[in-house]
């Protein structure tokens, strides 16, 4: 059932049950009395350095979670819309998002700025009292349904990120699917394992569902994850697909009848990866399509076919725009309840994704019936070699299969004095590569791309949440190939 927001829900749980635990950063923990009192004396004081309804906040990104979280959720209670920022976006701050910022809450190491309020390590212990009468009636101040509630900005992989505005209502609404999904697994109230800062949306959202609920947040390391699972600590978790399969390679089992939830996010997840957290750990693995736009659209099963959520349309159109039949490839265009129908602050790119009421993702795909859709990578990624076109995603799921590569990217270099050809860049994770993966690479795609050439890298470049800079790595391939 649905419930009037985060805050409201830390006001009836520290009512309730105000010794459970809420929040567990070793050595600190939190109980819900003293979340909620935090959160409470937080709105105090951020109303009385002039943050008001409506206004937009850029909060760093910080390495203390529980900080973080305690002024997202204030700036939640007073209506204020928030803006995760870096220390990069501060030293240059060019996105239109974060110059519309009123306010900055900055660590001491930000840079200056004339809107910045720099918010100390010990800012939480420096807070004035609250009492738990006080605290309730802060938090249950009626939210701003209609205002955006927070600004999310996409990776900027294919090009310049663009932000996202959020409503109150639609964040309540995710929440409360994300709720009921969890739920049938793991209980009425999870104990969610959270590896990433809460610049991350994934992360956030998964936060603030465990806390509606009355469970657990165990802020954590990657490093620390398989003991935790291994003892039984946690039974939600949410992980980058190039980080769950460090952690199910180093992880042993929870104790049995231990149930766990583990949700895969940031790109397709092979089969080979879902049976081993399966075996592994016993644990119910689901993977989705989604995109910061419009949250949701599909769950995907093992063999890469997606499943649309309730209040979910799909359609697959060609490059005019056209609607291609079942069984077509074409470009993926959505519509969802929650979706946004505007980028903030940028009126081209918004005129450009939203269509008539439906996103137009730019992610190729092909929908085999009304109900299922299968995507097959991003547009921007085509490959065209000799006038020949494909997409080079399922060449590189074949090559992430070789042992020794943990990750895989196909791209075309272009020249003007000899005829285009591909190049299979491959993450090794080491300077080294261990001996016979070049030539196990080179075997597996001769029948889909006979005499591309095979390039070692040690690392990719990604984004904060994992995702391959392919335009970056691209450019490296192209300068090396130019040398």
């Amino acid at each position: 059932m649905s419930v009037p927001g985060t805050a409201a829900a830390l006001a009836a749980h520290a009512a309730a049950r105000p010794d459970s635990v809420a929040l567990f950063e070793p050595p600190r923990q939190v109980s819900y009395r003293q979340l909620a009192v935090q959160v409470a004396a937080a709105v105090t004081v951020l109303e009385r350095i002039g943050i008001t309804p409506g206004m937009r906040v850029g909060v760093e990104v910080r390495p203390d979670r529980a900080l973080h979280l305690v002024l997202l959720l204030a700036c939640e209670v007073i209506g204020a819309t928030t803006l995760a920022v870096t220390a990069a976006d501060l030293a240059a701050p060019a996105d239109p998002a974060l110059s519309g910022c009123a306010r900055l809450l900055v660590t001491a190491a930000a840079p200056a700025a004339a809107q910045a309020e720099r918010i100390p390590p010990d800012w939480l212990q420096s807070l004035p009292p609250c009492d738990a009468d006080e605290s309730e009636r802060i938090l249950r101040r009626p939210p701003p349904a209609a205002g955006l509630v927070r600004i999310v900005r996409t990776s900027g992989t294919t090009g310049r990120p663009k932000a996202i505005g959020m409503s109150f209502a639609a964040q309540q609404r995710i929440l409360d699917t994300a709720i009921a999904r969890v739920a049938a697994d793991v209980g009425a109230q999870p104990r969610f394992l959270s590896i990433y800062g809460l610049g991350f949306r994934a992360s956030v959202t998964r936060v603030l569902q465990t806390l509606q609920c009355g469970g657990s947040v165990l802020f954590a390391a990657e490093a620390q994850a398989p003991a935790m699972i291994a003892a039984g600590l946690v039974n939600h978790l949410m992980f980058l697909v190039g980080d769950a399969k460090r952690i199910v390679a180093r992880g042993s089992p929870p104790p049995r009848g231990h149930r766990l939830h583990v949700e895969l996010v940031g790109a397709s997840a092979d089969k080979p990866l879902r049976a081993a957290l399966t075996e592994r750990f016993g644990a119910t693995v689901t993977a989705c399509y989604s995109t910061n736009e419009t949250n949701l659209i599909s769950f995907v099963d093992a063999d890469g076919v997606g499943r649309l959520c309730p209040g979910v349309a799909a359609r697959i159109v060609d490059e005019a725009g056209r609607d291609l039949p079942h069984g077509a490839v074409g470009v993926i265009r959505v519509r969802t309840a929650v979706m946004t129908d505007a980028y903030v602050d940028d009126p081209a790119a918004s005129a450009a994704a939203f269509i008539d009421g439906w996103y137009h993702t730019n992610d190729m795909g092909r929908m085999p019936d009304a109900s299922t859709l299968v995507v097959l990578g991003r547009a921007d990624d085509m490959l065209n070699v000799g006038g020949i076109k494909f997409l080079p995603q399922p060449i590189e799921a074949t090559l992430k299969r070789v042992p020794g590569v943990r990750d895989a990217v196909l791209v075309a270099l272009d020249h003007a004095d000899r005829a285009s050809r591909v190049v299979a860049a491959i993450e090794i994770g080491a300077e080294r590569v261990p001996p016979g993966v070049t030539e196990a690479v080179r075997a597996a795609m001769a029948g889909a791309v006979p005499g591309a050439e095979v390039v070692p890298v040690p690392w990719f470049p990604r984004t904060e949440t994992g995702k391959v800079q392919r335009a970056e790595l691209r450019a490296a391939l192209a300068r090396r190939d130019g040398a």
